[in-house]
């Protein structure tokens, strides 16, 4: 790894600290342009991050993608875009990232993670029109999937 991506990256973190999201944007643009998979997507899910505080949903979905295409079964990446859907995307796509993420919390055997997204697909499936028996049955067998 490039020592200076590092320094940079610390620097990134500092600064999403302070709220200085701008900042911490442009450094993290400069360490995925100059190594893509740095923290193996780390650093595009920071970027997410910031992105998603600066208002600018498109980009900020874009980056928790490709933070996650880097680390397809990283519960903080997937629940980083699920919890991003929730608050901005379309209900039927979060909640199905939900559902996703419950199966991974199951294979990976987080009981406490599995009851937090099991509240986000209730408030979720009310919100496209499911009954709380369906939804129930599907949280139901995502545990056991």
């Amino acid at each position: 790894m490039k020592d200076h991506l590092i320094l940079l990256y610390q620097d990134a973190i500092a600064s999403m600290n302070v709220r200085n999201f701008e900042q911490a944007r442009k450094l993290l643009n400069t360490i995925v342009i100059e190594q893509p998979n740095f923290e193996h997507g780390g650093a595009f899910y920071d970027l997410g991050c910031c992105l998603e505080e600066l208002k600018e949903y498109g980009s900020a979905r874009r980056a928790f993608e490709k933070a996650l295409s880097h680390e397809p079964t990283n519960p903080i990446y997937l629940g980083g875009l699920a919890s991003f859907l929730y608050l901005w995307g379309d209900p039927k796509e979060a909640f199905e990232k939900h559902l996703s993420l419950a199966r991974l919390e199951q294979s990976q055997g987080d009981v406490e993670g599995i009851k937090q997204t099991a509240i986000s697909l209730q408030a979720l499936g009310k919100k496209i029109g499911l009954t709380s028996e369906a939804i129930d049955k599907l949280i139901e067998d995502a545990r056991y999937s």
